[in-house]
């Protein structure tokens, strides 16, 4: 069952990335934070007053205050990611945040690797620079971001899971919420882009939606750390996350991408598949 939870919060993940793509054309990449965090808070309030009953304890801001900082960076690293990259060839990059969780979980919080998830997550790698160009490795456009991506990202989820030690899955989720949109208010409002921030219309019923999105990935995400090591939920968001990634950049942006390409993300998908599928 909880290997379907994360299976879900990866596809909902995949949707969201979509949704931010589309979106960034319309809202600059850290007035959309901001108002995805917006348009996120209330439900999670209501939330966390229908389904949880306690608050956090005192162990929990040490790893509250970690997961908030990189997931901040990481959020606004992505969105500008994809404002001025492809979105096929980047998100294959993110295939490194298993490895950044397995390594960091591995080190802060006892979580083990086997050796199939040793030899998984060293496959995982050798795709991935395959994929960059192999011994002709090069950046594409928006691969710099994307690498403070795959370390932020990986370094939260295992904040994430230490967190959860001492909250709820809704307590976490707005408390994150709400730090990351006061750190983007100030932002916003040190660059003097808080007054031009403001949104209308169909973005705005578009921001919602994707709020929506974002709402239903986390929370499946957070139930999914209760019962999963970081390194586990993170290969699964990504391997969904990249097939979808390959799936958006051909058919809505007209993206190239060549044949080896293409082959290289379904192993690269299979090596995934291999890493959580149980021994």
């Amino acid at each position: 069952m909880t290997i379907f939870i994360a299976l879900l919060s990866a596809c909902a993940w995949s949707i969201f990335d979509l949704q931010r793509k589309l979106l960034v054309n319309q809202v600059s990449p850290i007035s959309l934070a901001m108002w995805l965090s917006v348009a996120s808070i209330p439900i999670y309030a209501v939330l966390c007053i229908y389904f949880e009953s306690n608050w956090p304890t005192m162990g929990y801001w040490r790893p509250a205050a970690g997961s908030l900082l990189v997931s901040s960076i990481a959020t606004i690293s992505f969105i500008y990611a994809l404002k001025v990259g492809q979105i096929a060839l980047l998100m294959p990059i993110l295939a490194l945040t298993p490895v950044v969780s397995a390594i960091f979980s591995y080190w802060w919080l006892g979580d083990t690797l086997s050796t199939k998830e040793l030899l998984a997550i060293i496959s995982i790698v050798t795709i991935l620079f395959l994929l960059n160009g192999g011994a002709n490795f090069h950046w594409y456009a928006g691969a710099s971001y994307m690498m403070v991506v795959a370390l932020g990202w990986g370094l939260g989820t295992v904040f994430d899971r230490w967190a959860l030690g001492f909250a709820q899955p809704f307590s976490h989720a707005m408390f994150q919420s709400t730090g990351n949109l006061l750190l983007f208010i100030v932002l916003l409002a040190s660059r003097g882009e808080l007054r031009h921030s403001a949104v209308t219309g169909t973005t705005l019923k578009n921001i919602v939606l994707a709020a929506s999105v974002f709402i239903i990935a986390v929370s499946t995400q957070l139930y999914a750390l209760q019962d999963l090591y970081a390194g586990i939920v993170e290969s699964i968001k990504r391997g969904v996350g990249t097939l979808a990634a390959l799936i958006w950049g051909i058919y809505f942006f007209q993206e190239p991408v060549k044949r080896h390409q293409t082959g290289l993300v379904f192993i690269l998908v299979s090596a995934i598949a291999w890493l959580v599928w149980p021994v």
